[in-house]
């Protein structure tokens, strides 16, 4: 083994999370010497079977080894004794993803999301999750039904290291005394995140509805709001741009009318449902007849549009 990957190796079980954390990333090594690695944390957890940073570190090399179910069974183990890190959660998505259980992922995503509200990387991750399942919904829409999963454009993106200020709140946790009665290091919250509460299918028609009529109304504002702030937006646009184009399309006219038919509903998981109707545009300069497809997200407790798609 080269005398660097040996030093990355040893920084792995001897050092704190985020120098063990730079040498990997910057040495990702061979199948030998990750499987070397992984026996060196492995040790190490004999030794210290609570230590969040060598059991994320273990299920990153898992994952890196492509030992799937592994991984998954290490990260869940994390999550039962240190609930609160979102980077569990995320890499937990990760390996979900890699299987094609696009529910799983999303659930746990929205469970680091649930532990840190601006975790970024969980965010893009998700949003990457509704893609394919948006992805998904539009073949089926197309009445493609043979046709295979869709590949996920990217695969998500894992979290090879702890933050600082987690490093610096394990570490601090991991100085502190243990009590006689054998307590683990860190002792988990007495609650789990919680999810929203499951979604009232029964409102999907209002919305879309609701959407109609703010268009047909020319109501900028209220068209807006009928789309997330997860909206995925097209054409490599921003979502001010998008706005701001969708703004002049509505009041240009000197009226517009928009009616909806033939309505089809493909519930996705409990927060995502599909729809594909037909779509009814009328003005004073254009008239046009479309098959159109919404992907809607619950969110405070109403359905808002996070995917807009013609059905060619």
């Amino acid at each position: 083994m080269r005398p660097h990957l040996i030093s990355a190796l040893l920084l792995i079980v001897t050092s704190p999370i985020s120098a063990i954390s730079s040498a990997y990333a910057q040495n990702p090594g061979t199948d030998i010497e990750l499987t070397q690695a992984l026996a060196e944390v492995t040790k190490q957890l004999q030794t210290t079977p609570d230590a969040p940073d060598l059991l994320f570190r273990k299920g990153v090399i898992l994952t890196k080894l492509n030992q799937t179910d592994a991984a998954i069974a290490q990260f869940k183990a994390l999550i039962e004794h240190s609930p609160m890190l979102p980077e569990a959660h995320n890499n937990l998505a990760v390996l979900y993803a890699q299987q094609k259980q696009y529910q799983a992922a999303q659930d746990a995503l929205q469970q680091a999301i649930a532990t840190h509200t601006s975790y970024a990387t969980a965010q893009e991750n998700l949003k990457a999750i509704y893609r394919q399942l948006a992805s998904i919904a539009y073949n089926r829409a197309l009445n493609s039904s043979t046709a295979s999963t869709p590949r996920m454009e990217s695969p998500l993106l894992l979290i090879e290291e702890l933050p600082q200020a987690h490093e610096k709140h394990l570490i601090a946790a991991a100085a502190e005394p243990v009590e006689a009665d054998n307590q683990p290091i860190i002792q988990a919250p007495q609650e789990t995140p919680k999810l929203a509460p499951a979604a009232d299918l029964s409102l999907v028609d209002d919305a879309i509805e609701a959407w109609a009529q703010a268009w047909s109304a020319q109501d900028v504002t209220l068209y807006l709001s009928k789309y997330s702030a997860d909206f995925m937006v097209p054409d490599r646009l921003s979502l001010n741009e998008w706005q701001n184009i969708r703004r002049a399309r509505l009041t240009k006219p000197r009226f517009i009318e928009v009616t909806t038919s033939q309505l089809k509903k493909l519930q996705l998981d409990d927060y995502l449902v599909s729809v594909s109707f037909k779509q009814h545009y009328a003005s004073n300069t254009f008239k046009d007849n479309t098959n159109k497809q919404l992907l809607l997200k619950w969110e405070q407790d109403r359905w808002l549009i996070i995917q807009e798609n013609e059905i060619k």
